[in-house]
């Protein structure tokens, strides 16, 4: 541990530098036992606001969102972070064989044109993977705008709804994280015709159960009536069909530029 702070030069003499309060650095801060203990640390120990959080997102529909709104905001990790983890495992999960398929089966492989399309898919898939992430950032910004006449008289400023519609996000993020490897092992063993309406139908179980999500997170977050989470959830699954199917054909487009 240095005498000094590195980052202001004052003298050590506590965890934390009286002048700057930057904690103090042991020897090995760089090692890998360290790193991994920096690790579990920030997503375990912090008062355990990661389990708290998944819970608020994953078993409580909106608890997270509104506690943070209300300022209940110490029990749980900030928006931010939590959105930055679970992107990060969902665009991993994509790489690893998601993403190919969907981009795939836009290119018709029935004839030789839709063969060389293919084949150039997977040469770019890296391209497109970036359009994809670029551009489902920006459907994440866009929609709390779209959904404006929804949330206004409730959280009028767009942060406020962006926490909101991040807490969401995170929910599917996580949710297509566990499910696409465990459809892909699955469908083999249970036999599904390729192609088949049934399978189909387990392919996209996370966006069929997606808008009850929504009407739970809204009936918690906004407190609204039966009614109005049940339109306010297909108005913003309806939205989303939307900017998915948008935002996927922009980036196929792009990649095959």
């Amino acid at each position: 541990m240095h005498d000094t702070c590195p980052n202001c030069e004052a003298l050590l003499a506590t965890p934390y530098c009286p002048g700057c309060g930057q904690k103090a650095i042991p020897p090995d801060d760089l090692t890998l036992r360290r790193g991994w203990s920096h690790l579990t640390h920030e997503l375990w120990h912090l008062d355990g606001r990661l389990p708290t959080t998944l819970k608020g997102i994953f078993l409580h529909p909106g608890e997270a969102s509104l506690d943070f709104l209300e300022g209940r905001r110490a029990r749980h990790m900030h928006p931010v972070q939590v959105f930055i983890l679970f992107s990060g495992l969902h665009f991993l999960t994509l790489q690893k064989g998601f993403l190919p398929g969907i981009f795939t089966g836009m290119a018709d492989s029935n004839d030789e044109h839709g063969s060389k399309q293919a084949t150039t898919v997977q040469q770019r898939l890296p391209q497109l993977e970036s359009a994809i992430k670029t551009l489902d950032y920006a459907a994440l910004f866009l929609m709390p705008l779209l959904a404006t006449a929804l949330m206004r008289k409730h959280w009028p400023h767009y942060g406020q709804r962006l926490v909101f519609f991040a807490h969401r996000a995170c929910w599917l993020f996580g949710i297509e994280t566990l499910w696409f490897p465990l459809n892909a092992v699955l469908s083999p063993r249970l036999h599904f015709a390729p192609n088949s309406t049934l399978q189909t139908l387990v392919s996209l179980t996370p966006y069929l159960v997606f808008p009850l999500y929504t009407y739970a997170a809204l009936r918690r977050a906004f407190a609204l009536p039966r009614s109005e989470a049940a339109g306010g959830a297909l108005l913003l699954a309806t939205l989303g069909a939307v900017l998915t199917f948008v935002t996927y054909s922009l980036a196929f487009w792009w990649g095959m530029r």
